[in-house]
């Protein structure tokens, strides 16, 4: 009763194999023929799904891509998600259970709760399956994953979205607090990674942490978020009106307080200027910063349900920001804001791939003047911002393009699941 989504083709495997007998399998199935065999993949994602954000978002391209490729996917996630939507590939639920339905990030009991039953859900379906490998997704799809692999005796895929060290102490105000969460947080990033036979990290920062974490270099693979350049097929031209535009979550490291301060900065030189913040939240303290500096009127605060309102939204903006301060992550809003051909300021700590001037306007991590300056710059030179544009769509298209990234990743499954390093 807890699955969700058709099993169309999937075949009946017996769950008392001997571990030997399929780790050998396993390894004659990805030597052949170039590993262009089908896996059966248990991919593991704590957390609501589906959702707008953006690792959610990443999770439910990835699943369906590597299906479509011809792989079996079967993705155990929580009960509850922003909206419905049909799968390509298998989904399993953990059990409702009375206040864990939050969609926002960040450590509470809820998740403690969930996460029992997600490991019971996927214990459960690795016996139904026989996976031939794991693909855990954050810390707690990677620990959750190594019990089960452990058991199994099979590879576990950490695809790693962040460092907890730099994330966790944002969902806390108190000085005390924040310092114990850093603490804790680099426990868990020099504890977690160790217990994965390959790892895949979203940008080279993510990477360069890992290593000097100890990390072997050669069980790290950088995969860049991926992005079906079809989706966003588009004539780049520049906007009539000064809309600014961001999407995505309001959490304390997206600084967003950095961006209510900067457009008011803009405001001072173009009036007209206005600041639609898209996300499928709300924090009403935000609002009320936007009230403080009197930007009430130039600041608005949109909730939308379903990605394809993410994107009508993008699709309208003259100029699109990216103000988040970690630097080992890869915000999957910049990928969206390439590929739509709009032209981006983002922060330095978040700006991996991006080239200054050529394929966004790359400026001071927490400094408002810069990125108001950013935007001015932006929303008043159409030809620096066409420019921008088509740079930037090039870049998402060649560096982003999913059919590479699901190459990169099935190079990851081979090496696991073969022993031979990256």
């Amino acid at each position: 009763m807890f699955d969700e989504g058709a099993r169309n083709g999937v075949a009946d495997f017996d769950s008392d194999s001997d571990d030997a007998q399929l780790r050998a399998g396993s390894r004659e199935l990805m030597a052949g023929a170039g590993g262009k065999q089908a896996l059966r993949i248990l991919m593991l994602a704590p957390c609501p799904f589906p959702t707008s954000q953006g690792s959610q978002t990443l999770i439910r391209q990835l699943a369906a891509g590597l299906q479509h490729r011809g792989h079996e996917v079967h993705l155990v996630t929580y009960h509850h998600g922003e909206y419905r939507e049909e799968f390509a590939f298998s989904v399993h639920r953990t059990p409702y259970f009375p206040g864990t339905s939050r969609l926002k990030a960040g450590p509470s009991l809820g998740k403690l709760v969930l996460d029992l039953f997600f490991w019971y859900i996927a214990v459960r379906v690795a016996g139904e399956i026989n996976p031939h490998l794991i693909h855990g997704h954050n810390y707690e799809g990677a620990i959750l994953g190594h019990l089960v692999a452990k058991k199994r005796g099979i590879p576990l895929i950490y695809h790693t979205h962040n460092v907890m060290h730099e994330e966790l102490p944002t969902y806390f105000h108190q000085r005390p607090l924040r310092f114990l969460a850093r603490k804790v947080g680099l426990c868990l990033d020099n504890w977690i990674p160790r217990h994965a036979d390959q790892i895949i990290a979203i940008n080279r920062a993510l990477r360069r942490e890992l290593v000097t974490m100890g990390i072997d270099p050669e069980r790290i693979r950088i995969v860049p978020p991926g992005i079906w350049p079809a989706e966003w097929e588009r004539a780049v031209e520049p906007r009539q009106e000064p809309l600014v535009v961001y999407t995505g979550n309001l959490d304390n490291y997206q600084n967003l307080s950095l961006l209510i301060e900067g457009i008011r900065l803009v405001k001072q030189r173009i009036p007209g200027a206005t600041l639609k913040i898209v996300s499928h939240e709300t924090r009403p303290r935000l609002e009320r910063e936007a009230r403080k500096l009197g930007m009430e009127e130039a600041v608005e605060f949109i909730k939308v349900d379903t990605f394809s309102q993410v994107k009508a939204w993008i699709l309208r903006a003259a100029v699109v920001v990216c103000p988040r301060i970690p630097t080992c992550g890869y915000p999957i809003k910049l990928v969206n804001y390439l590929a739509a051909g709009r032209p981006v300021v983002v922060s330095e700590a978040s700006a991996d791939g991006i080239v200054d001037g050529e394929s966004g306007l790359v400026v001071e991590t927490g400094n408002p003047a810069a990125y108001a300056e950013g935007i001015i710059k932006l929303l008043t030179d159409r030809a620096l911002a066409t420019r921008i544009a088509r740079e930037g769509r090039r870049l998402a298209s060649e560096k982003h393009s999913w059919d590479r990234s699901l190459a990169a990743i099935e190079a990851s499954y081979r090496a696991a699941l073969t022993g031979v390093k990256s």
